[in-house]
């Protein structure tokens, strides 16, 4: 366990991280074995979504594979080898702009690990100045509790701060990526942490791809409100509304960082949010004590519901509307993400900080698109949106009947929609989240 209490110092030096990368496994060469396991394998391991997507689309179009041949394939994909158990940190080789380079990643392994059985993952991400090889220490008594892999990568630039782009987003998400095709990952319980400038970082990459992780323990970092270059993700707060969350948070740390985690929490709350929890610590500043909360009986239970019966998403980036089988493909005026905040400059001055932030939010909630879809019964689907212009719903098997119409209420007015199956629809989400627990084979176009 971590001394008592979490302090400062310590974190800066026990922290994870995310490397600025691409990990990435080697293309299959030409003459290769071309089954649908092999084919499948070489789809998910190069290095750029263009390149899977190109790919996807060729797969899709070859003769003598079947949709049912691509289905089984994806059902049982992953080769993955016995691994040491234990701590380890080894050079990974990745790809940064088109050159390969090592870059060290620490995990963790429990004795209970089997290659033949998905294991559930923690990621850990960092903040300035620390790295992956200390971090297992705190979780591995939850990790042999829970048989749960650890995954730790270091990022060796010298990083001052998160700055809430694109990039740092996907080289985390590029991270359990690598971690998902070195390990046998139970894809319905991957979880993440993340301390300090980890911590920002995370909240940024669950706010926005709200269905990757079954549960977060961010921990003295938070998300973050301004007008500035789009750098408000408090806006999406509904999006992690059925999300578990444990944030551990000195309360004497920097005043803007606590009220904006009061925010994003005062805001869960009024979506209905029931297992997110602020959990204060009045005497620490930027610090937290690990032991307020039994990790393996708060994780225990979290699983991921790959097709879950409601699905709610906000998004006003183009590209990043996706959660779980709903994804807002366009979006109209007034959705954006920078946008101008128009109040008078006396009433402004008259507000508190915190009604400051509060504005904002909420005047970036107005800029944010927003699609709720529920799944009645089986292939009938009721949706309302705002501010979305175009979005779709990818069907696995289970949600629909191939040979009847999809019924959808649509705002109100309802639509029967012919569907067709499609390779290109598994693949094409294959090759991005390889997710063997979630295999569309139809997407229905929606335009509000």
């Amino acid at each position: 366990m971590l001394p008592r209490p979490y302090s400062v110092p310590m974190v800066v030096t026990l922290v994870v991280a995310l490397a600025l990368v691409v990990l990435v496994r080697p293309p299959v060469v030409a003459g290769a074995e071309e089954t649908p396991d092999a084919l499948l394998a070489h789809l998910v391991d190069l290095p750029t979504p263009a390149a899977r997507a190109e790919q996807a689309t060729k797969l899709a179009k070859m003769k003598g594979i079947s949709l049912d041949a691509w289905l089984e394939a994806a059902r049982r994909f992953g080769r993955f080898r016995r691994q040491p158990t234990g701590p380890r940190q080894d050079d990974e080789r990745i790809v940064i702009g088109g050159r390969s380079l090592l870059t060290p990643v620490a995990v963790y392994v429990p004795e209970s690990y089997k290659p033949d059985k998905p294991a559930r993952l923690m990621m850990t991400f960092h903040g300035s100045g620390g790295g992956g090889a200390e971090m297992y220490v705190a979780w591995r008594a939850v990790a042999d509790a829970l048989g749960m892999i650890i995954v730790s990568p270091t990022d060796r630039r010298a990083i001052g701060g998160f700055t809430m782009t694109p990039l740092e987003r996907e080289t985390g998400w590029a991270a359990v990526r690598w971690a998902r095709r070195t390990f046998n990952i139970d894809e319905r319980r991957m979880y993440a942490t993340g301390i300090s400038r980890g911590g920002h970082l995370l909240w940024d990459m669950a706010l926005r791809q709200p269905d990757r992780f079954a549960a977060l323990a961010p921990m003295i970092g938070g998300p973050l409100v301004s007008l500035a270059q789009g750098r408000n993700n408090v806006r999406y707060a509904e999006n992690l509304v059925g999300v578990p969350i444990r944030d551990l948070q000195g309360m004497k740390d920097d005043p803007g960082l606590i009220a904006n985690l009061q925010l994003i929490f005062k805001r869960l709350a009024v979506h209905g949010a029931k297992e997110a929890k602020l959990i204060p610590f009045p005497e620490l500043g930027h610090g937290f004590r690990m032991e307020a909360v039994d990790w393996a009986a708060f994780l225990g239970p979290c699983k991921r519901e790959p097709v879950p019966a409601r699905v709610i998403r906000r998004s006003a980036r183009k590209g990043s509307g996706r959660a779980a089988w709903v994804e807002i493909l366009e979006t109209k005026t007034p959705t954006k993400e920078q946008f101008r905040l128009n109040i008078d400059a006396k009433r402004w001055g008259k507000l508190t900080k915190e009604k400051q932030r509060e504005l904002v939010t909420l005047e970036a909630e107005r800029h944010t698109a927003r699609v709720e879809a529920r799944m009645t019964a089986k292939g009938s689907f009721v949706v309302t949106t705002r501010g979305v212009k175009k979005l779709r719903l990818l069907l696995a098997a289970s949600m629909f009947d191939p040979a009847d119409k999809v019924e959808v209420t649509l705002n109100g007015k309802v639509r029967r929609l012919g569907t067709r199956l499609r390779k290109k629809v598994l693949l094409a989400e294959f090759a991005e989240r390889f997710d063997r627990t979630f295999l569309p084979i139809a997407e229905v176009i929606l335009q509000p």
